[in-house]
């Protein structure tokens, strides 16, 4: 089922993206010596996404901002987010007071963002356009329930 390369195909994508969009699933490849597992999970009350588990479990350690003590895989496997350093209200409250000059220079990082990776993706097709960057997936196992 898999190329010569034994990476993974377009046609495979487009049938895995098909079948994300199922209640119930379990999905195992395989990349650089891991295993990686996408399952269906709820991740709020009436809400369900797709996460990702490398080798089998995620660390919550691995969520959040990219130090010495995170694995090289993280950045490469889970998805990219960002938000802004403060709120803002907050924001606007500082210029308002001191004046935009007084606060950037009071406040440097008043308009910087904070860089985050997150295990989970809210669509298929967005999980299917981050596992096509990956070189050398190969799919193992496809369960759907």
């Amino acid at each position: 089922m898999t190329a010569k390369n034994n990476s993974i195909t377009k046609a495979q994508l487009e049938a895995i993206q098909l079948e994300m969009q199922g209640h119930f699933l379990s999905l195992s490849f395989k990349w650089n010596d891991h295993q990686l597992t996408i399952q269906k999970v709820r991740v709020a009350e009436n809400k369900l996404a797709l996460a990702l588990y490398v080798d089998g479990f995620t660390k919550g350690s691995w969520f959040g901002m990219v130090d010495d003590d995170t694995p090289d895989f993280v950045p490469v496997l889970y998805r990219k987010r960002s938000r802004a350093k403060y709120d803002g209200k907050f924001v606007k409250s500082v210029i308002k007071n001191w004046g935009k000059r007084r606060a950037l220079k009071e406040w440097p990082d008043l308009n910087d963002k904070v860089i985050y990776y997150w295990p989970y993706w809210d669509t298929a097709s967005s999980m299917v356009r981050h596992l096509k960057t990956l070189k050398g997936l190969e799919l193992v196992e496809a369960t759907i329930i």
